[in-house]
């Protein structure tokens, strides 16, 4: 209702103190399949919960420890120069940015006041210090539009969660004192004008917002445009560019095409991450980056900076388009690459990741940067750059947010899966949708619904992942229903209290081979490491560490170096634990199967070896080694070299 009324002060031109009226739409068209459910209507449940509660408790309530800018006021004030000699002037509003928006979702998902409250005392400074064109952020950012762009993502969530009637007014100040001729990641700044404009039905943002990218992009664009010229993102050029500037520029003309429908739009930030699948994508879902994109192989890394914002950009992906697809890397993205990036009681991550990391020392990075690039792999709670200590806080709330979603009339969209409760109401009637499964460790998924009122006519819609083989659907124990993968199925009917619907989703092991000549075997979404050993060792008197959060090196204490045929065997092993699944000693499946040890290739330096060249041979006897997921482990080797075994 609050929203319905600020389109109507708009649209007499009283909120904003102008004398003519806004051209105000009361219904703003949308022109994607799905769209964003509120977070409020979220709850995720069992793990989900606890590695938020992981989150709070580890570098969140203690975020001072990952040190400057964490230990400063944020945006609650102006952040002091000086913490870092090599900065630039945005660096700590973007990095505390990151930190702040992610820490807020996190608190609206736990309901904790503490957390919460961190993101009201930013939203309410920002807020009430607007600069006298009317632009919101502090004067030292100037033009910048890039760091407030991530701060924008808080203001957001907070009016989603408050309804605050100051955001839509102020927002549409700053936009107003925008220059159009933004360039690169300053034009972030459109998603945050789409989203207010999807509130307001302010059509001045959504031109405006049009206005900027096509200056930016269009017909030939600008001179000191990066990548991002429309005809190379539609013809799927290759790209050499920042991946944190990859993941984010190239949604805004896909958030445009939400909003505008205009075609060209959307094709092309599919011809922009179709190069990207092609050219960076690893085996955990998200592209080599370090820090540009890299070609993919099997000891890239990334940077954990973008396993947030690529989760974050193909979740409009899949909004855009309801290409089963997206939430599959999105799946993937959070299962291996972003659990794979953290000490699992979040007291620590990497600022560089790999699929192949046989090492996690403070010398084992290959990124070129000098000393400092070459410790960015090992596991601590700070790093030269800050970026990624507060980026790593989005990653599980961008994942919930994604969740669930809403399409038309009344449709609820099971799109990734975990355990939570979505709750909304419809026509009067409270519902409640509990999601209680072992996923992505087990294929059974039940929706079980409870209504406070009378039925409801809802369609229920669940995505079939383009992995699976088969699927079976029942509701109430009726006769189940069979289903084939890549795409989301809808159940249409009157839902009353008790009413349960169960997904079975056929998961088999399965083998799969990369261009580079290695293998990955995967399970469900889950992508499977060797079971390697650690050798910890406690790295003392660091900058940015504690007692109580150190940073660690991590190498191997057992054999690594094993090929696997081009079938191998595979056998599920259903451990029988309970409780926080993310360790190699907690999960719940852990996988047997048939490899060959390469005794010649061996650990040479302080760098992960790649894969032999040539396809190896191997004489000796098969052995049977354990894989588990590689979100459980430190270090790990995921991609193996493929052999053939000659008697």
């Amino acid at each position: 209702m609050k929203k319905k009324l600020i389109r109507l002060f708009i649209a007499v031109g009283l909120v904003l103190g102008v004398g003519s009226c806004a051209d105000v739409t009361d219904t703003p068209e949308y022109y994607g399949v799905y769209k964003e459910a509120n977070i409020e209507n979220i709850r995720p449940s069992s793990w989900l919960r606890e590695i938020l509660q992981r989150q709070r408790d580890g570098l969140g309530l203690n975020r001072k420890e990952s040190g400057y800018p964490y230990n400063t006021c944020l945006w609650n004030g102006i952040i002091p120069e000086g913490g870092n000699p090599i900065a630039k002037g945005w660096w700590p509003y973007e990095q505390s940015g990151y930190m702040i928006d992610g820490l807020y979702r996190c608190g609206i998902f736990l309901r904790d006041s503490v957390l919460m409250q961190l993101g009201s005392d930013n939203v309410g400074y920002v807020l009430s210090h607007p600069r006298a064109n009317g632009m919101l952020g502090p004067e030292t950012l100037g033009e910048n539009q890039w760091a407030f762009s991530v701060f924008a993502r808080t203001l957001l969530a907070y009016y989603d969660y408050t309804e605050d009637d100051r955001i839509p007014v102020l927002l549409k100040k700053h936009f107003s004192a925008l220059n159009d001729t933004l360039t690169n990641r300053q034009t972030c700044i459109i998603e945050s004008m789409c989203k207010m404009y999807s509130y307001t039905g302010d059509k001045e943002i959504l031109q405006k917002a049009g206005h900027i990218w096509d200056l930016f992009s269009m017909n030939g664009g600008t001179k000191d445009n990066e990548v991002f010229i429309h005809g190379d993102m539609v013809s799927s050029k290759p790209i050499d560019v920042h991946g944190v500037t990859a993941a984010e520029v190239s949604k805004q003309p896909l958030i445009l095409y939400l909003y505008t429908g205009r075609q060209e739009y959307l094709d092309a930030a599919l011809g922009f991450y179709s190069s990207v699948e092609r050219e960076n994508e690893l085996p955990d879902g998200i592209p080599a980056s370090y820090e540009s994109l890299f070609p993919k192989h099997a000891e890239a890394l990334h940077e954990t900076c973008d396993i947030s914002d690529f989760i974050w950009s193909y979740g409009y992906m899949l909004m855009a388009t309801g290409d089963v697809k997206w939430a599959d890397k999105m799946e993937s993205a959070v299962y291996n690459a972003a659990l794979g990036a953290i000490n699992k009681d979040f007291k620590a991550l990497q600022y560089f990741s790999s699929p192949n990391q046989l090492l996690a020392t403070e010398k084992s990075s290959m990124a070129p940067y000098g000393e400092e690039g070459l410790s960015r792999q090992a596991y601590r709670p700070g790093f030269d750059v800050e970026c990624c200590s507060g980026n790593v806080h989005r990653m599980f709330p961008n994942y919930i947010s994604r969740m669930w979603m809403n399409g038309d009339e009344h449709e609820i969209v099971a799109a990734l899966y975990g355990p939570s409760e979505y709750r909304t109401e419809i026509n009067g009637t409270k519902v409640c949708i509990t999601e209680d499964t072992s996923y992505p460790f087990s294929g059974k998924i039940t929706f079980r619904f409870a209504l406070d009122g009378a039925p409801v006519r809802i369609p229920f819609t669940m995505r079939i992942p383009s992995w699976v083989e088969n699927a079976k659907l029942t509701v109430n124990a009726e006769q189940p229903k069979e289903y084939h993968a890549g795409g989301f199925s809808t159940i249409e009917r009157r839902f009353k209290d008790g009413d349960v619907v169960e997904l079975d989703i056929d998961m088999k092991p399965r083998a799969e081979k990369r261009t580079d000549a290695g293998i990955n075997v995967y399970m469900g979404p889950l992508l499977y490491s060797v079971d390697i050993d650690e050798n910890v060792e406690i790295i003392k008197d660091q900058f940015k560490t504690s007692v109580a959060f150190p940073a660690y090196n991590v190498t191997p204490a057992s054999k690594w170096n094993f090929g696997l045929p081009e079938n191998p065997e595979i056998t599920v092993v259903n451990t029988g634990k309970k409780g926080f699944p993310w360790t190699p000693d907690s999960t719940p499946v852990k996988l047997k199967v048939t490899a060959f040890e390469i005794p010649e290739w061996r650990l040479l330096g302080d760098t992960t070896p790649g894969l032999p060249e040539e396809k190896i041979q191997v004489s000796s006897e098969c052995e049977e080694i354990e894989m588990v997921p590689s979100g459980c482990t430190r270090i790990r080797m995921t991609t193996l070299p493929v052999v053939e075994y000659c008697k």
